[in-house]
């Protein structure tokens, strides 16, 4: 990380950051063309003790997603909060902007276990007050669940964080 002061590390923070966050911004390699962006809501476990990541995501059965997922499990992926313009009314180009974000990069796998599959979608679920709701069979055999196990990430904030929306 460039500007290290800006680097979040208390593990509290990190898993704030993660609670706060409403969409993954998913990056798959895409052999030869512009890498595939995708927006995507996101469940997660993340462990303290060993700072280690899991992501979970939710997808139609079929699509490029999982096209280019057969091909490279290797993806990036971004997480912003606390977003908010900092205008300058005294000079255009003085404006910041307020953030916190973690980036990182992992392995994605396609889940087939059914077990697997409910903890992933339950931890969706609980990430956007839905907690443990049952999940019909139906749905659960139409929807794919991935999950992202992240091999390094790191959180930043904007050195003007606003404490309001600390």
């Amino acid at each position: 990380m460039r500007q290290s002061q800006r680097e979040i590390q208390d593990p509290a923070e990190i898993a704030a950051l993660l609670a706060a966050g409403q969409v993954c911004h998913l990056a798959l390699n895409n052999a030869g063309a512009a890498p595939y962006l995708v927006a995507l809501n996101y469940g997660f476990d993340y462990q303290t003790a060993g700072n280690s990541l899991v992501l979970w995501f939710h997808s139609a059965a079929a699509g490029r997603k999982l096209e280019l997922l057969a091909a490279d499990a290797q993806v990036g992926f971004q997480i912003e909060t606390k977003l908010a313009m900092l205008p300058d009314n005294l000079q255009a180009c003085a404006w910041g902007m307020q953030y916190e974000s973690l980036v990182g990069s992992g392995l994605l796998r396609l889940v087939t276990e059914r077990s697997t599959k409910l903890y992933g979608l339950n931890r969706l679920m609980s990430h956007y007050g839905g907690a443990e709701q049952p999940i019909v069979e139906p749905i659960l055999n139409k929807t794919a669940v991935l999950q992202l196990v992240a091999t390094e990430f790191a959180a930043k904030r904007s050195r003007n964080l606003r404490p309001q929306l600390a």
